[in-house]
């Protein structure tokens, strides 16, 4: 049998379009990125049309904030983002990432 080498979870992604709001779901993904921060590398992807004054300064400095832009986001399923800049496939691209996080709010299923 071959062995395939195992790779560890290096590189981690957390990605919220309202991620550096207040809300329930959001204050969740900003509570795990700083409990993964001290063990893991780790990016947080954030649309910026919404964001609560003083929630990045919440996050752990390590932290690589990385906010985004994008045209319009659909609310009804399948809830299609257009236009992000930049893309998400080339964040996890450009910084290797092993494993990405994200969550929705209950009212969007």
């Amino acid at each position: 049998m071959l062995a395939v080498p195992v790779r560890s979870v290096r590189n981690i992604l957390i990605y919220a379009i309202h991620g550096l709001t207040h809300a329930g779901t959001e204050k969740n993904l900003q509570l795990l990125a700083n409990g993964l921060a001290s063990d893991y590398r780790v990016f947080f992807m954030y649309g910026d049309k919404v964001i609560t004054p003083g929630r990045a300064e919440t996050l752990a400095s390590n932290i690589t904030l990385i906010p985004f832009s994008y045209d319009n986001n659909e609310v009804a399923v399948p809830h299609r983002l257009t236009g992000m800049r930049p893309h998400i496939k080339e964040i996890i691209a450009q910084h290797e990432i092993d494993l990405i996080i994200t969550a929705s709010p209950g009212y969007a299923h």
